[in-house]
């Protein structure tokens, strides 16, 4: 079971295709800059290093459940993969979906994507970043917009 596929329809729908790299109508897409690259890399490791209080006693109000961590009252991270491998891959869902909104991050030695969802009455508005380790670099780009 995907960690997406934990959420409400609202936000798993968008996040599903947005983590498949469909194109959403829209939504648009720019190459990322600096600042939003700082932006969505802080989102993916802060989302990260919440998977790293799993099962830590005084720090995960999930315990016993694995895969889950709550941090505090009210918000809940959801992941799959190892978080403390430098090659593998974690995918996480921060859920704060009673409050209106979701984040997808995926994170592996070959870069990361960083995508929320807020849902504002009938309209769902997502914004995220994915960058891309290549042999020439770094590459990314942003993507914003409604998509519900």
């Amino acid at each position: 079971m995907s960690v997406i596929s934990t959420l409400p329809r609202w936000a798993s729908v968008p996040l599903q295709r947005l983590a498949d790299r469909e194109e959403i109508k829209g939504m648009q897409k720019a190459p990322m800059d600096q600042d939003s690259f700082n932006q969505f890399a802080e989102t993916a490791a802060g989302i990260i290093n919440i998977t790293g209080m799993d099962e830590v006693e005084g720090q995960d109000l999930a315990m016993g459940q694995p895969g889950v961590v709550s941090p505090q009252e009210g918000v809940t991270v959801r992941f799959e993969g190892d978080p403390t491998s430098a090659n593998g891959e974690v995918k996480a869902v921060l859920d704060v979906t009673d409050q209106g909104g979701a984040v997808y991050v995926k994170s592996s030695a070959r870069g990361f994507d960083a995508i929320a969802v807020q849902r504002e009455g009938n309209q769902v508005i997502a914004q995220g970043g994915v960058v891309e380790q290549t042999p020439f670099g770094i590459s990314g780009y942003i993507v914003a917009g409604q998509v519900g």
